[in-house]
């Protein structure tokens, strides 16, 4: 009978520890599908103990709005505003003329004429303006004047304060939540201030003067080129005072607030729906998000040429649905930005000892499919005959490497073996986005093949070819170029 008992005992043992087995497995399996789920809403992990809803994900490249054509053209644009029905508006001092475009970045007309004295035509519009009634207001600098349109482009009137026009060259301009209009003015060197009129035109106040400082901290109220302005639901005034790289705090009568601090040069300023400021940094090449107390949140964008990176921006408008437009200055161009989607605040994950433990595993299998992957690595036909020229062929065989090549090279490799490698075989043909190539053609001026090369490469991030101007254009855009005595140099073993 003590061994019916043991035995019992036993298979008890036994199912226990498959009970306690199957519950940890079960554990470990529902973690693992909560932090997948998490990180694919958020784009990234989640971290205990860390309440990540104080964390702000930054927005997303969407597009760009470029020209299709002369008469679209936006050559060094410089001021964008964005109307209620999503109507994207640039003005364009070289050309001296508006663009107007739809929200998905298709080219819609121009306008350009005046009726004001002998001016019949814009000279150089710099920054513009929304007002409450619809009407597009533009800062002519060179006419040292302001003018008023609507928003299909017909001319109105120029704007006259009550009491008169000053003497000025109006740069930024700005509405606030009651219709005052604010008006930088940067006609001479002892001028630069700001002119607040209220919505009959009534001057309601003048505040600033000029003064070049040396820290960010010096001279309150003085400005040096200040060519932006938001104004937030509490009624905070922001100035980006550009050449003395910071930006000031005001209130509706120009009383001086406080300092707001930027790395580079501040010009174009938006805030959105929760009063958080967005700093447009010329210098930097990026967009810098504050809180309404002046924490930075997060920044976006870098120097470059390629999709979502910056030449000199100058100014930014938001639109109802909370997208971002941002003046790509020398990239010719108008970036188009969004938030995420799964922008919702992250769930809080208990502090705890065992939450570590549990997250350990998923976190670790999580990062299997990284270690395991192949690169992908793109080569150009002139690459891979130089490497058969020395009988190096086979360095291309590795098991951790994926070749491809644009459909239209890869037809260049077939019939080639050497070293025992067949090249056609090696090098898996890759298509391209017709959309990508085109947008990057138009911008940089290439011929199609260039461009679908750099198109495929770009998404790879490595690229491997002879052709020195090709390579030169990848690694403008941030692709790893390396010929073929680089390559065997770094990753071929020696004979």
């Amino acid at each position: 009978m003590s061994s019916d008992i043991t035995e019992h005992s036993f298979y008890s043992r036994r199912q226990r520890r498959k009970i306690v087995m199957l519950v940890l497995l079960l554990l470990v399996l529902a973690v693992l599908a909560y932090t997948a789920l998490y990180f694919s809403q958020h784009r990234r992990l989640p971290i205990p103990g860390i309440n990540t809803a104080a964390q702000l994900e930054p927005p997303n490249y969407l597009f760009s709005i470029t020209a299709s054509g002369i008469s679209s053209s936006i050559p060094k644009p410089t001021g964008v505003a964005v109307s209620q029905d999503r109507r994207v508006f640039v003005s364009v001092p070289q050309l001296g003329v508006i663009r107007v475009f739809n929200a998905s970045g298709k080219y819609l007309y121009s306008f350009s004429a005046v009726n004001d004295g002998a001016r019949k035509a814009l000279t150089r519009p710099v920054h513009i303006a929304i007002d409450h009634d619809s009407e597009l207001w533009v800062a002519d600098r060179d006419n040292e004047a302001i003018y008023v349109f609507s928003l299909e482009g017909k001319y109105i009137r120029r704007f006259i304060p009550k009491g008169g026009e000053p003497q000025w060259a109006p740069l930024a301009i700005a509405f606030d939540d009651d219709g005052y209009l604010y008006v930088s003015d940067v006609r001479s060197t002892n001028h630069h201030r700001i002119f607040v009129f209220d919505p009959s035109g009534k001057r309601t106040a003048l505040f600033g003067r000029t003064q070049a400082v040396t820290t960010a901290e010096e001279a309150p109220g003085a400005f040096f080129f200040p060519n932006g302005f938001a104004i937030d639901h509490q009624g905070q005034v922001y100035v980006a005072d550009g050449d003395n790289r910071r930006v000031q705090v005001f209130d509706r009568q120009g009383k001086f607030k406080r300092f707001l601090r930027t790395t580079g040069v501040p010009r174009g300023l938006s805030t959105d729906a929760k009063s958080r400021l967005y700093v447009v940094d010329a210098l930097g090449h990026t967009v810098d998000i504050f809180s309404p107390v002046g924490d930075k949140l997060v920044e976006f964008g870098g120097p470059g040429v390629g999709p979502g990176q910056f030449q000199y921006p100058n100014d930014i408008s938001l639109d109802r649905n909370g997208r971002i437009y941002i003046i790509d200055r020398d990239n010719n161009q108008v970036q188009v930005w969004g938030w995420p989607s799964a922008g919702l605040p992250a769930p809080r994950v208990p502090a705890s000892p065992a939450s570590w433990g549990l997250l350990a595993i998923p976190l670790l299998l999580l990062l299997l499919p990284f270690l395991l992957r192949k690169r992908t690595l793109v080569l150009l036909p002139d690459f891979a005959t130089a490497l058969v020229a020395e009988e190096r062929a086979r360095a291309l065989v590795n098991r951790r490497w994926r070749w491809i090549t644009p459909e239209a090279e890869h037809e260049l490799l077939r019939g080639i073996h050497s070293d025992g490698v067949d090249l056609a075989e090696l090098v898996r043909p890759e298509v391209h986005s017709d959309s990508d190539a085109v947008d990057l053609k138009e911008r940089l001026a290439l011929d199609d093949r260039t461009a679908i090369i750099l198109v495929v490469a770009k998404r790879a991030k490595a690229l491997f070819t002879e052709d020195s101007e090709i390579a030169r254009l990848a690694t403008l855009l941030g692709v790893d170029v390396y010929n073929h005595e680089q390559f065997l140099e770094r990753f071929a073993k020696k004979k």
